[in-house]
C-alpha cells in the first residue's frame, strides 16, 4: 500500500493523467488503511511488550508516537482530498501529491521500524530456556 501511495502521489506532483475518481478512491483506501492500523489494539512489532535493549525500547516508543502523530497526518491528507474533489486543478493535486509523498516516506520508515521490532521480539523470545539446575 505504501509503495503504491508513494507512486500515486508522485503521478500527483507530476500532473499525470489520472481520473478524479480513482485520485479519490485511492486517497480514501490509504486514509482507511492508516486508520485501521493505528486503531488496532497491538500492532505488528510487539509495542506492547517491554524490550531489554535500549533500541527496542527506542523503537517501541518510535512506533507508539508514530501512531499519534498518523492520526494528525490523516486529518491533513483528508483536508488535501477534499480540496481536490471540490476543485480539482494541477496545483491542488500537486499538493496533495507533494503531502503523499511526505506520508508515504513516513509510513515506510515506520513500517521498518515495526519489522525490527518484530525481529527484537523474535530474537528475543526464541532464546534458549535456562537450565534451572
Amino acid at each position: 500500500m505504501v509503495a503504491w501511495f508513494a507512486r500515486l502521489s508522485d503521478q500527483l506532483v507530476l500532473l499525470e493523467e489520472l481520473s478524479l475518481h480513482d485520485v479519490v478512491i485511492t486517497v480514501r483506501w490509504v486514509e482507511d488503511c492508516v486508520r485501521s492500523h493505528i486503531a488496532a489494539p497491538e500492532s505488528p512489532g510487539g509495542m506492547g511488550a517491554t524490550f531489554p535493549t535500549h533500541r527496542g525500547r527506542e523503537l517501541a516508543a518510535l512506533v507508539r508516537s508514530d501512531h499519534h502523530w498518523f492520526g494528525a497526518s490523516l486529518a491533513e491528507l483528508t483536508g488535501l482530498r477534499e480540496v481536490v474533489e471540490r476543485d480539482d486543478h494541477g496545483g491542488h493535486r500537486q499538493a496533495l501529491g507533494q503531502y503523499g509523498r511526505l506520508l508515504s516516506a513516513a509510513l515506510a520508515r515506520h513500517r521498518r521500524d515495526e519489522a525490527e521490532l518484530e525481529r527484537l521480539r523474535d530474537a528475543r523470545s526464541s532464546r534458549p530456556l535456562r537450565n534451572p539446575n
